[in-house]
Protein backbone atom coordinates (compact mmCIF):
# COMPACT_ATOMS: atom_id res chain seq x y z
CA UNK A 1 0.00 0.00 0.00
CA UNK A 2 1.16 3.39 -0.66
CA UNK A 3 2.23 5.49 2.73
CA UNK A 4 1.61 9.05 0.78
CA UNK A 5 -2.12 9.40 1.45
CA UNK A 6 -1.93 7.90 5.30
CA UNK A 7 0.77 10.84 6.01
CA UNK A 8 -1.07 13.10 4.08
CA UNK A 9 -4.68 11.86 6.02
CA UNK A 10 -2.37 11.70 9.23
CA UNK A 11 -2.91 8.72 10.17
CA UNK A 12 0.27 7.31 11.13
CA UNK A 13 2.34 9.45 13.50
CA UNK A 14 6.46 9.90 13.53
CA UNK A 15 7.78 10.81 16.58
CA UNK A 16 11.78 12.19 16.59
CA UNK A 17 12.96 9.67 17.91
CA UNK A 18 11.99 7.72 14.52
CA UNK A 19 15.34 9.29 13.27
CA UNK A 20 16.28 6.47 11.07
CA UNK A 21 12.30 6.64 9.53
CA UNK A 22 12.40 10.47 9.06
CA UNK A 23 16.06 10.23 7.35
CA UNK A 24 14.66 7.48 4.75
CA UNK A 25 11.26 9.66 4.00
CA UNK A 26 13.02 12.76 3.62
CA UNK A 27 15.95 11.35 1.02
CA UNK A 28 13.11 9.80 -0.48
CA UNK A 29 13.04 8.01 -4.00
CA UNK A 30 16.88 9.04 -4.17
CA UNK A 31 18.44 7.90 -0.84
CA UNK A 32 20.81 4.93 -0.85
CA UNK A 33 17.59 3.22 1.47
CA UNK A 34 14.50 2.41 1.89
CA UNK A 35 13.80 -0.65 4.30
CA UNK A 36 12.25 1.21 7.29
CA UNK A 37 9.70 2.69 4.62
CA UNK A 38 9.19 -0.74 2.78
CA UNK A 39 8.87 -2.21 6.42
CA UNK A 40 6.50 0.57 7.23
CA UNK A 41 4.85 -0.23 4.01
CA UNK A 42 3.91 -3.77 4.55
CA UNK A 43 3.07 -3.07 8.08
CA UNK A 44 0.10 -0.92 6.93
CA UNK A 45 -1.15 -3.68 4.73
CA UNK A 46 -1.74 -5.32 8.48
CA UNK A 47 -3.55 -3.12 9.66
CA UNK A 48 -7.45 -3.70 10.66
CA UNK A 49 -10.34 -1.63 10.15
CA UNK A 50 -12.54 -0.81 13.78
CA UNK A 51 -14.84 -2.82 14.26
CA UNK A 52 -18.69 -0.64 14.43
CA UNK A 53 -18.68 -1.54 18.11
CA UNK A 54 -15.32 0.16 18.55
CA UNK A 55 -16.30 3.26 16.66
CA UNK A 56 -19.14 3.69 18.88
CA UNK A 57 -17.15 2.93 22.05
CA UNK A 58 -14.46 5.19 21.64
CA UNK A 59 -15.24 8.64 19.70
CA UNK A 60 -12.02 10.49 20.10
CA UNK A 61 -11.22 12.23 16.75
CA UNK A 62 -14.78 11.46 15.40
CA UNK A 63 -16.58 14.15 13.18
CA UNK A 64 -18.78 14.95 15.64
CA UNK A 65 -16.34 14.73 18.23
CA UNK A 66 -14.60 17.65 17.09
CA UNK A 67 -17.62 19.23 16.58
CA UNK A 68 -18.66 19.39 20.39
CA UNK A 69 -15.10 19.87 21.06
CA UNK A 70 -15.32 23.41 18.96
CA UNK A 71 -19.04 24.21 20.85
CA UNK A 72 -17.38 23.78 23.94
CA UNK A 73 -14.53 25.68 23.36
CA UNK A 74 -16.82 28.59 21.67
CA UNK A 75 -20.27 28.50 22.75
CA UNK A 76 -21.20 31.51 20.69
CA UNK A 77 -20.73 30.39 17.53
CA UNK A 78 -23.15 28.56 15.22
CA UNK A 79 -20.54 25.17 14.38
CA UNK A 80 -21.50 23.13 11.67
CA UNK A 81 -24.29 25.36 10.34
CA UNK A 82 -24.52 26.92 7.21
CA UNK A 83 -24.50 30.61 8.09
CA UNK A 84 -25.70 32.91 5.47
CA UNK A 85 -23.39 35.81 4.52
CA UNK A 86 -25.76 38.28 5.36
CA UNK A 87 -25.04 37.14 8.82
CA UNK A 88 -20.99 37.20 8.65
CA UNK A 89 -19.21 39.27 11.31
CA UNK A 90 -16.70 40.90 9.41
CA UNK A 91 -13.56 41.20 11.68
CA UNK A 92 -11.29 42.84 9.44
CA UNK A 93 -10.65 47.27 9.70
Amino acid sequence: MALQPIFEYRQIKVKKEHAELIDELLRFPKGAHDDVIDALAYQVDMWTVPTPEEVEKDKTGSFQWWMDLAKEKQPNISVGKYIPKDNYVNTIN
